[in-house]
């Protein structure tokens, strides 16, 4: 005899299908629906075949903060039953997860299961299609020891080629987690056995759209039918099974009306197929009874086909990815494996919630001038702000309690305070503010004094070199410092003396224009940039021609790439049907087949300025489907590194649309990304069958040759890359031909509008994207060079201190 297990349940979609706090209120109620429906079952029966499972603890905690204290004692009571179950999964989550964040809600989850006398643990998550290779590792760090996926392949594709079986997802760490492939998170509606909540989604026969036939005549030839398909497959087990919901919907409630459902079809069908509501963690009980032995092992990174999202709204990414830099130094400072605080806590939970798969109201692609498109279009962004508005309270009042933080106030000294937050010597630059109004001694701060401002160190008076550019309301001071580990350095600001300077001549090499074009022995021009560490050749056609790192001699620019270094380019697809159709129609492709393509033009090169600690050089462009785009260059003299500052006015357009920034950069060696909690290598390190085409990074790349020489670039504030050729093309998943995948073509994926459901459309807008390039020799292995990532990528502290 067969079984077919149906795990009952409400897939979470918060915002998808109506504002989040509504969704958070209804998930709540669905759990005290689902007491009261085991509860009548219980008093009408004396026994209960219905069970609940809850998709995710995020919709437990919930409850728990908004129940009685009747309800939850309940809630618990049916949980150790069996009755009610729950995933210790927090929610459906993209990449940009922060690890440590993720582990602390899955430890809560965890803990909280372990009051239960029956194993609670067990993860689920529906919709989204991949997960970190650090994410196995997270689950298995917390006691989680399975995982059921319910991958909806719109768009996107389930790993190992096929679904419904089971595989041993190896963390990189060496834990296994046993997952179990599944099906699209309402499969189990497609069996017509839920009243009133049949679809056709994935079966396609002569019932789709049929809602007269009656449900059990549908539901026999389509059980019968999937369990012929899966023995065809040399499918091993006498069971499948399948999720469902009670109504047809994201964030669906319970509905009774099952239970009789199931009692028609066993009286009817159950000698061959008995069909049986099971939980969750009940589930993996039965898989883990038949010969795990058979079961393979794989290792890898499972990437998600659905972390494109974060580029349609490329303001409130960068905002999030800014909290999660501070969140990070704070707990570096704090020198604490979690950070503790009313405030540290909110931000968390908001840092969750913006990570949180759903990208908008379900129509923000068709009807993007609707209220509710814009209401939780601003509510999602207001969980990346409220989360930097919280975690940098935190902060400062970290430091103003520690550090002696000086307010503005009147005749405040130059005084400051820069802290090594890690626990390895670190030499990076750091930048001192000075606010306009500020005095030295009675001297105001005035443009014309800026070239006599000087650095020195508080303790040894030794004079440290510095450069001071101007902004909108301030100075900025930079200086570049080297701090053993934790170590906090005292800096202060002073004047130097000014008295009758001689009087300064023009150098004839520039002549009476101030250009200096002409190749002189022993002087650059304004061609190249000559620091420590680097050669930079600058040219009108590409804008960098050469980076030639001196310690080796190698040019660090790929020039058999598609597109030079920091070339935008601009992607539409027309839309000849409609907004959604043409977006839908584009399947794993993130463009359509007739797409058009632009690259940008340079307009201007100049160097703003060159002082000891850096030269500026700024690159004017134009390019379609923007106003303005342009960048601006630091090369650091003294250490190795080159930032480089995007700017971007981009025009509101409702075609479908891409915007990329090149990084052909290349070493010796193969390229690692950083992802949420582990570091991986793409077209490599990576499930069977998973995406290669782009990918969710959490602080960059690195290389490494085998020489220890290094290469990272950090991406601070646009998190998505993509590889290889940009035109639509046949995608290929992951496979023993991967590998060449790794060395493809490289390039920021700035923003987006692709999806034609849940993501803004609207990308029109000021914008500012932070890239750094650093290198070193001697590298002694990627762990060492990963952490140096971090540090560039968080940074050193510098506060301003009154003594």
């Amino acid at each position: 005899m067969k079984k077919l297990y149906l795990i009952n349940h409400s897939h979470t979609d918060i915002g998808y299908t109506a504002v989040q706090e509504l969704i958070m209120q209804c998930h709540v109620d669905y759990i005290i629906q689902a007491i009261d429906i085991v509860s009548a079952e219980l008093a009408e029966k004396g026994h209960c075949d219905f069970v609940w499972t809850c998709e995710n603890y995020w919709q437990v905690k919930n409850f728990r903060e908004n129940a009685t204290p009747e309800q939850i004692e309940m809630f618990e009571r049916y949980v150790e039953a069996g009755y009610i179950d729950f995933s210790s999964n927090y929610l459906n989550l993209n990449e940009l997860v922060d690890p440590d964040i993720l582990s602390d809600c899955l430890g809560a989850a965890h803990q909280y299961g372990q009051r239960f006398s029956r194993p609670i643990d067990s993860a689920m998550t529906a919709d989204i299609n991949g997960f970190s290779w650090g994410y196995a590792h997270a689950l298995a760090k917390n006691g989680i020891d399975n995982l059921f996926t319910c991958i909806h392949a719109h768009h996107g594709m389930y790993p190992l080629f096929k679904s419904q079986i089971p595989f041993w997802w190896e963390a990189p760490t060496g834990e296994k987690v046993l997952v179990w492939n599944g099906e699209h998170y309402q499969i189990g509606n497609e069996t017509y056995l839920m009243p009133n909540a049949q679809m056709s989604y994935q079966i396609e026969d002569e019932y789709a759209g049929d809602l007269s036939t009656p449900q059990l005549e549908v539901a026999k030839k389509r059980i019968f039918g999937y369990f012929d398909e899966l023995a065809q497959s040399d499918y091993p087990y006498d069971f499948v099974p399948m999720m469902i919901s009670g109504f047809m919907s994201d964030n669906a409630g319970p509905d009774r009306d099952i239970v009789e459902s199931i009692a028609e079809w066993n009286a009817e069908y159950g000698d061959e197929i008995t069909v049986e509501m099971i939980g969750l963690n009940q589930f993996f009980e039965v898989l883990r009874q038949t010969d795990l032995s058979q079961i393979p092992t794989y290792r890898g990174d499972w990437n998600d086909w659905w972390a494109e999202g974060v580029g349609s709204t490329p303001a409130a990414t960068k905002i999030y990815k800014g909290a999660v830099r501070n969140y990070r130094l704070l707990q570096d400072l704090t020198d604490e494996k979690t950070v503790k605080g009313p405030l540290a806590q909110a931000a968390r939970d908001d840092l969750m919630l913006f990570a949180e798969h759903t990208w908008g109201y379900s129509s923000s692609a068709s009807e993007p001038w609707n209220t509710l498109v814009n209401e939780l279009e601003y509510r999602k962004f207001s969980y990346a702000a409220n989360a930097s508005t919280e975690i940098d309270r935190a902060l400062i009042a970290y430091l103003m309690k520690h550090d002696d933080y000086a307010m503005p106030k009147a005749n405040r000294p130059q005084f400051y305070r820069v802290i090594n937050p890690y626990d390895r010597t670190v030499t990076q630059n750091v930048t001192l503010l000075m606010e306009a109004w500020e005095h030295f001694g009675k001297q105001r701060i005035m443009p014309n004094l800026m070239p006599y401002v000087e650095a020195y160190d508080r303790e040894t008076n030794e004079v440290l070199p510095c450069q001071v550019m101007i902004t909108a309301r301030a100075y900025e001071i930079e200086l570049v410092v080297t701090l053993a580990p934790k170590q906090v350095k005292q800096i202060g600001l002073r004047l130097r003396e000014t008295p009758n300077l001689p009087p300064r001549y023009r150098p004839a090499l520039k002549g009476a224009e101030n250009v200096k074009d002409i190749v002189y022995p022993g002087l650059i021009d304004d061609s190249t940039v000559e620091t420590k560490y680097f050669t930079v050749k600058l040219s009108n056609d590409v804008g960098l021609a050469q980076i030639i790192y001196r310690p080796t001699g190698e040019d660090i620019i790929d020039h058999q790439a598609a597109h030079p270094l920091f070339q935008g380019i601009y992607e539409k697809t027309t839309i000849q049907t409609d907004p959604c159709m043409e977006r839908r129609r584009m399947g794993r492709n993130r463009k359509g087949k007739e797409a058009q393509r632009w690259n940008s033009q340079i307009t201007d090169i100049r160097i703003l300025e060159r002082g000891p600690v850096f030269t500026e050089v700024a690159i004017d462009c134009q390019l379609a489907g923007t106003q303005i785009f342009s960048y601006v260059l630091r090369i650091y003299q003294d250490i190795a590194k080159i930032t480089c500052m995007l700017r971007i006015q981009k025009d509101s357009v409702w075609d479908p649309e891409n915007l990329y920034f090149a990084l052909p950069l290349k070493l010796a060696g193969e390229r690692y990304f950083k992802k949420s909690g582990s570091l991986m290598r793409p077209g490599i390190d990576q499930l069977p069958g998973t995406n290669t085409e782009f990918y969710m990074l959490d602080t960059g790349i690195l290389y490494r040759d085998q020489a220890g020489t290094g290469l990272a670039i950090s991406l601070k504030d646009a998190p998505l890359v993509t590889l290889g050729d940009l035109a639509h093309h046949p995608i290929h998943l992951c496979d023993e031909q991967s590998r060449a995948k790794n060395q493809a073509d490289l390039y920021s994926w700035v923003m987006n509008n692709f999806w034609e459901t849940n993501f803004k459309v609207d990308l029109s807008g000021f914008y500012e994207f932070a890239y750094s390039l650093t290198m070193a020799s001697a590298v002694p292995d990627m762990a060492t060079w990963d952490q140096h990532l971090k540090e560039e990528d968080q940074g050193l502290i510098a506060i301003q201190v009154d003594f």
